[in-house]
């Protein structure tokens, strides 16, 4: 029943006039002790569900680097920023701005402002229109949380959910939960975007101006946008400072200082830092917007993401290679890839996809840290690290020689060294650290490339999907595919004295509610001994030994211990540089994303100098340390051309390092006496009389490398016998034929001309012979001397292949050409 009706029954009724408006009062009294009796049921009717509110979906995502430092942040719900805080990290004169100027009796009441409610009736009444709400900064945290229509109902409603909001929880909860979700317009949620997106600092460390400007914002961020009306701000300001002045919440000093203070409002926006690293993040799932602490418990909104990342490190290697590539473009070089890892922990210290992230000429988008490209060389410790791991040594000797291989499906193919030339005994040491690929193949050769590939796969080459037999021995000289990282953390296991440990890209992540995941360190294995990774480590690190193959002026001379490894690819399309110290791994990788062939630059002269900044930038306040081993080794002194013991012969004296037990036990039989004419100086045959023999010290290499001697011109004394006093007595060594291999399959291309399409004929014959012929088909081919090589013009059918020294005949080899 209205009030209109019932009053009008009053004064009908037969009573005095008196006694009516003791009746209407009594009636008007009933009335509101009814309707307050309603909102206090009302606000008694359970718990108001904030929990549930709190974990919004609108709080913005935020990656910082280890130290601290803001990456990146990506918008929440409805593209807003917003970044969730507690009290303890808002500058406290905010708190107090934001208090004086939305409810300064927030303290007093208990979610309804009854004072201020009378005073906006009596306001709204007088200027019979609404220009004043009574809202209590409670009632406003309850239209944040569930948004209404602005109605009457609506403020009834706001008012009985503030009861409740003001019964369940305590007066900071509720003012934490507003100042985190207010607008401060241009799509700041919350104190902490607004501080980022206006003056670029956190919210704890605003000034008390800058505090009082943001303050007087949330009453209307459409109307008072810092970019547009400044000026408007800045005079609420003031009246805000008078307020707080007037309530003694800041003194006659403060209030001066703030006056006087000049606001600089700037887009700073969000830090787009480290691209390419970010956004494999989000790619592979280490960014996730929410998190469960168990399988029951409810998930909760990821707010930060601290990651491994060392910020000021990752823009120095970004300066680097900005600043190294412009002297290689005229080689054809157009980017470079950078990562860095901490060798304790797998941590990413820095991860540079490209030059730049938004080159589109040169595809800066394309992450090198992550993209497949064929490593090259890169992969030669490992299959050495196999060979150590096997009972070789540092000091075994490989063939460095002109060698024919056989491919599954029968092809031949012959390999050689970076620069064309053959380096005959080598042992492992020099071997590697001078890169040199036939070498690499016939280590290969000895482990297995099915094992090679195991291996690779567990030290997390995980990009080598298919069989052995697709990559074979040409797996070693890199003929697959792997990625920066992948290689980085190779070589990794490496530094880490043969213990591979995956990279960790996260350090933590802490949720809306503060809680803090700690992310572990990745899973580890063993993957090689202690020893065999610190003899790998101490090969690459050792100058002496590559100097063969790099001279002495290289990128890799460093003040303190540093193993490095480069590798180039087919037609240079790929240049590597890889290199650790015991605390970091450095990997480099330069060359073009879509594929083009870079011209006269290797791994050295490319991607070499590029590492050498970044490993002294990153190695910079790290103590210098040297690779060790807690096992025990043996250095024994060798020959550096048999690797056998020294000799009484022997010129010159190393020490090498054994793992015990692998130490040699043979004497150098490379060094020998020879007994000479020393009218001719050549070998003394047994009728040579004494007084014209002498006795010398010569080199005398086996067998197989005797074409490799006389084709380089190796100086080791006297081979063929005096003329004057010739030999009696001949060798019964029987020849041995190189090349062709028996059951070699050969295929004739008709694009190319028959002069080119030619198998060489190869063979390995005593020293005193003077000519050797070659027979093909039972028929004498040709007749030829020293070095004893032919070569036989492909026909199509099988053929028989045998070779007459001497009188003697070698094995007969079977070919087939089609």
């Amino acid at each position: 029943m209205s009030a209109s009706p019932l009053f009008a029954r009053i004064r009908a009724l037969p009573v005095r006039p008196r006694q009516r408006w003791r009746l209407a009062l009594a009636l008007t009294l009933l009335s509101a002790v009814s309707v307050w009796a309603f909102f206090e049921t009302a606000v008694n009717l359970g718990d108001y569900p904030i929990e549930e509110r709190i974990k919004t979906e609108q709080t913005s995502l935020q990656f910082f680097d280890r130290h601290g430092t803001l990456l990146r942040e990506l918008p929440g719900e409805k593209s807003r920023f917003s970044s969730w805080v507690s009290l303890d990290e808002i500058a406290p004169h905010l708190v107090e701005a934001t208090i004086i100027s939305e409810d300064k009796r927030f303290f007093s009441h208990d979610g309804i402002d009854r004072i201020a409610v009378l005073r906006a009736a009596f306001a709204n009444l007088r200027a019979r229109r609404v220009v004043s709400g009574a809202s209590t900064l409670t009632m406003q945290l309850v239209r944040l949380l569930r948004p209404r229509p602005r109605t009457l109902a609506s403020k009834w409603i706001e008012a009985i959910e503030a009861r409740r909001l003001e019964r369940r929880f305590g007066k900071w909860t509720i003012l934490e939960q507003y100042l985190n979700r207010a607008p401060y317009g241009n799509g700041a949620i919350g104190v902490e975007a607004a501080s980022r997106l206006y003056f670029g600092k956190p919210a704890r460390q605003l000034s008390l101006a800058e505090a009082a400007f943001l303050a007087v914002i949330p009453r209307s961020p459409r109307n008072y946008s810092p970019y547009r009306h400044k000026r408007a701000i800045l005079g609420l300001q003031r009246q805000l400072l008078r307020r707080m002045a007037e309530a003694g919440r800041i003194d006659a000093l403060q209030y001066g200082a703030a006056l006087a203070e000049t606001i600089d409002v700037e887009r700073w926006g969000s830090p787009f830092l480290a691209p390419h690293f970010i956004r494999h993040l989000r790619r592979s799932g280490l960014a996730k917007r929410h998190v469960h602490a168990s399988r029951r418990a409810p998930r909760e909104s990821v707010q930060r993401i601290v990651t491994t990342l060392d910020v000021e490190l990752q823009r120095t290697v970004e300066r680097i290679i900005r600043d190294s590539l412009p002297p290689l473009e005229p080689h054809g070089v157009s980017n470079a890839s950078v990562v860095v890892l901490d060798n304790k922990t797998g941590d990413v210290l820095a991860w540079v996809g490209s030059r730049r992230f938004f080159d589109k000429k040169h595809h800066g988008q394309v992450d090198g840290v992550t993209a497949l490209r064929q490593p090259g060389s890169t992969l030669k410790p490992f299959a050495y690290g196999l060979a150590l791991s096997k009972g070789y040594t540092a000091a075994s000797l490989v063939a460095d020689i002109e060698t024919l291989y056989r491919l599954a499906d029968g092809r031949t193919f012959r390999p050689r060294n970076y620069d064309g030339r053959y380096y005959g005994p080598k042992r492992l040491r020099s071997a590697l650290a001078s890169s040199l690929n036939i070498s690499a193949l016939k280590v290969t050769s000895w482990v297995g490339d099915d094992k090679l590939l195991a291996t690779l796969r567990r030290v997390g080459l995980t990009s080598l999907k298919k069989k052995a037999e697709f990559y074979g021995l040409g797996l070693v000289l890199g003929n697959g595919e792997t990625t920066l990282l992948q290689l980085a953390t190779a070589y990794m296991s490496l530094a880490r004295r043969g213990e591979y440990i995956a990279p960790r890209l996260v350090l933590e992540r802490r949720t809306v509610s503060g809680k803090r995941y700690r992310m572990p360190t990745g899973r580890r294995r063993r993957v090689f001994g202690e020893r065999v990774a610190y003899l790998v480590s101490e090969i690459l690190s050792d100058p002496m030994a590559r100097l063969q193959g790099f001279g002495v002026r290289t990128p890799f001379n460093f003040p303190f211990q540093v193993a490095v490894k480069t590798g180039t690819s087919n037609n240079w399309r790929d240049n590597w540089t890889i290199g650790y110290t015991p605390a970091l791994t450095v990997a480099v990788w330069v060359g073009n994303f879509d594929g083009r062939p870079m011209h006269n630059v290797s791994g050295v002269t490319g991607a070499g100098p590029i590492f050498r900044r970044v490993m002294r930038a990153a190695m910079k306040d790290r103590p210098q340390q040297r690779f060790e081993t807690e096992k025990k080794m043996v250095t024994t002194v060798i020959c550096p051309l048999s690797g056998k013991l020294p000799g009484k012969h022997c010129p010159h004296r190393m020490e090498e390092h054994f793992i015990p037990g692998t130490e040699p036990r043979e004497t150098c039989n490379f060094h020998r006496e020879v007994v000479v004419d020393r009218r001719t100086g050549l070998l003394a045959g047994p009728t040579c009389p004494e007084n014209v023999r002498e006795t010398r010290v010569s080199v005398v290499y086996p067998p197989e490398y005797a074409s490799w001697v006389r084709s380089h011109h190796v100086f080791v004394g006297p081979t063929r016998y005096s003329p004057l006093c010739r030999a009696t007595k001949r060798s019964r060594d029987e020849p041995q034929i190189l090349s062709p291999v028996s059951e070699g399959r050969y295929l004739i291309d008709p694009s190319q001309s028959g002069d080119y399409q030619r198998v060489p004929l190869k063979a390995i014959v005593p020293d005193s012979v003077e000519s050797v012929v070659w027979y093909v088909n039972g028929k004498p081919f040709a007749r030829v001397g020293w070095p004893y090589t032919s070569y036989w013009p492909l026909k199509p059918g099988s053929h028989r292949i045998r070779l007459v020294a001497d009188g003697r005949s070698s094995h007969e080899v079977h070919i087939v050409v089609r």
